[in-house]
């Protein structure tokens, strides 16, 4: 078995290209023009082992990282790649489980897919995680955390965010090149910078994604976010620079997978309006859900709060109902804007569920956008009406106030059911106005 092992994941790494149809190409002059279809080859198996109906393979392949003198050299970056131990009758979906700042490659996630029946490769995204826990032989064993997230000086390769798309890259060509993946059925997973970091890749591998879930992180990341500080006192040409090679953002109007984002109303790391830039600036289908009164959590129906492996409790529905192309479309929600004076507010849903909880969370009106960390999210009461129309009615004497709707459900995909909520885009109720999205 271990041999089988070694020569199925060998067979991948050495293969020159990845597997199924190219991403378009990027501009030649783009950073990573070189490794959006260059399949790494495999430096080393660390170790295999089969367990609870799961084979799994501990690896180290072949990547590139920066240097501070701003040029480029190989490391290596360690990676888990579980898969159903059964043999396959049919190609499995593929998901690539991208972890959030200070995290590592996740051997827990990678089987927790593989026992839902998906190929799931978790890499070390060295340029910002743990430096102390991964096991990648690379620059930032050696640096301080996060340390060359900013710089672009003496060229661009100085940057730590290189090495870790550099090496989410060849992470998903590794998992594409997989016999036994389906390469038309491949999504990513990611949390906070692994947000950042699906988000990325959604806009450099374009068509071959075919479904993106990005828990908080976003492009825009100088609109406001952890990072805005170091971003903004770079010298003018030094963020457009940095901006231009690194933004998750940039590259977004070649995206065409589904995209859900999941965002915090109150998120120290990405500020809503990061998260309202990328989402406008994403070209493919895409769906948001705003959940309110937490930072670094999703506390509603369907989120983070549930105690297993995966990101959130919906991924499993989410993931079967994009990938497999099976059971009832996502729902479309969407503001109807009212006129100024109006007593009500009101959202559609496309697709609606026969059974939905629905909700709209108000705050008062907050400008700039990037001071949300504080704010108070009070839910009020909705009132469902014919086609998917739902109404909020306004408590008497309102002022100005931001605010979504939203409905909670059960999204059942074959034998898959998961609580899972979405919600409208942000908006800003004026009672002189009437209704308008915030972007």
């Amino acid at each position: 078995m271990r041999h089988m092992l070694l020569s199925l994941i060998l067979a991948a790494g050495l293969a020159g290209s990845a597997a199924g149809q190219p991403a378009s190409p990027l501009p030649a002059d783009d950073i990573f023009a070189p490794y959006t279809n260059k399949t790494p080859k495999v430096a080393a198996v660390v170790s295999e082992s089969t367990a609870g109906g799961v084979r799994t393979t501990r690896f180290r392949f072949a990547s590139t990282e920066g240097t501070a003198q701003g040029t480029t050299g190989p490391c290596e970056i360690y990676g888990v790649l579980a898969r159903p131990a059964a043999p396959a009758e049919a190609k499995r979906p593929g998901i690539l489980f991208c972890h959030g700042g200070a995290g590592v490659a996740s051997e827990d996630a990678a089987v927790g897919w593989a026992r839902l029946g998906y190929v799931c490769l978790s890499p070390d995204l060295v340029g910002y995680s743990d430096n102390k826990r991964f096991h990648s032989r690379c620059r930032e064993g050696q640096m301080k955390y996060a340390g060359g997230i900013a710089t672009v000086s003496p060229t661009p390769y100085a940057n730590t965010l290189f090495d870790s798309v550099v090496a989410g890259l060849g992470a998903f060509n590794l998992l594409a090149a997989q016999p036994d993946v389906d390469v038309r059925r491949i999504g990513l997973t990611g949390i906070s910078c692994g947000g950042y970091m699906v988000t990325m890749l959604s806009g450099l591998l374009d068509g071959r994604i075919k479904a993106v879930l990005n828990l908080y992180g976003s492009g825009y990341v100088s609109l406001g976010s952890v990072f805005a500080g170091e971003v903004n006192s770079l010298p003018p040409e030094q963020q457009k620079t940095r901006i231009a090679n690194f933004d998750a953002a940039t590259r977004l109007s070649r995206a065409r997978a589904t995209y859900l984002t999941y965002a915090a109303t109150n998120d120290f790391f990405f500020s809503n309006q990061s998260v309202i830039a990328t989402l406008a600036a994403y070209a493919g289908p895409k769906y948001v859900c705003w959940a309110p009164n937490a930072s670094h959590a999703i506390k509603l129906p369907g989120g983070t709060d549930h105690g297993a492996p995966l990101f959130t409790e919906m991924e499993p529905a989410y993931f079967a109902c994009v990938l497999a192309g099976q059971g009832p479309p996502l729902p479309e929600l969407a503001v109807m804007p009212v006129a100024a004076g109006a007593k009500t507010l009101k959202f559609t849903v496309r697709h609606c569920p026969k059974r939905v909880d629905a909700w709209v969370y108000t705050s008062p009106a907050a400008d700039p956008l990037q001071k949300h960390v504080d704010r108070k999210w009070e839910r009020l009461a909705v009132q469902a009406g014919p086609e998917g129309v739902f109404t909020c009615r306004l408590p008497a004497g309102v002022a100005s106030f931001d605010w979504f709707g939203g409905i909670t459900w059960t999204f059942a995909v074959e034998d898959v059911a998961r609580p899972m909520s979405l919600s409208t885009p942000l908006c800003r109720h004026e009672p002189a106005k009437g209704d308008t999205v915030l972007k």
